[in-house]
């Protein structure tokens, strides 16, 4: 097929038309799955670096771009189960606020910052409402009636909450993998 032969061979050449040709389609399919542009400009590049590297195990009879594209999905996969261990779950951010936790890596340490200082920089009801229904585990209900607001005010503002965390967060340029306690207990 198309330029397999010629990179096969070490053909400089034809493995930088194949990287001009594909590099924004590699780089579209990591922000994607990551939503951060420094992750997917790296993982574009390692995929780039594996395709020069493993060359000559190209196969002929499959098309350039599915092979590139295998080779991002297993960079992918594999960059999910390193970042797995880094997952953690809200309450240990609150205990590390609070002094009871202890974390083993310093990224999740920075991630438990990140959320925290996120938090803080919420408008000041925005923050009440969200550290009222997250920290203190309060029902919509008991959250309006203790702020004399309506129901529907303390659901718009936790949802308005959650989009701003998740933006502040990821412009943070951490990876977040989110496990399904992260989820129903934080956003």
């Amino acid at each position: 097929m198309k330029y397999i032969l010629s990179i096969k061979n070490d053909d400089i050449a034809a493995f930088e038309q194949v990287y001009f040709e594909y590099y924004e389609k590699l780089y579209s399919y990591y922000l994607r799955k990551t939503q951060s542009v420094f992750i997917a400009e790296e993982l574009a590049q390692e995929t780039f670096i594996k395709l020069w590297i493993y060359r000559k195990t190209l196969s002929e009879e499959v098309p350039i771009a599915a092979q590139i594209f295998r080779i991002a999905k297993t960079i992918f996969i594999d960059t999910l189960k390193k970042k797995k261990l880094e997952i953690i779950s809200i309450e240990e951010v609150y205990n590390f606020d609070k002094g009871g936790g202890q974390f083993d890596t310093m990224a999740t340490r920075e991630f438990a910052k990140l959320v925290s200082d996120s938090i803080e920089t919420l408008p000041p009801i925005r923050k009440k409402v969200f550290k009222l229904s997250r920290e203190n585990g309060m029902s919509h209900q008991e959250i309006a009636q203790m702020l004399a607001i309506s129901p529907k005010s303390v659901n718009n503002h936790i949802t308005k909450a959650i989009k701003q965390l998740k933006q502040l967060i990821s412009q943070g340029s951490i990876l977040l993998i989110i496990c399904d306690d992260f989820i129903n207990k934080y956003f």
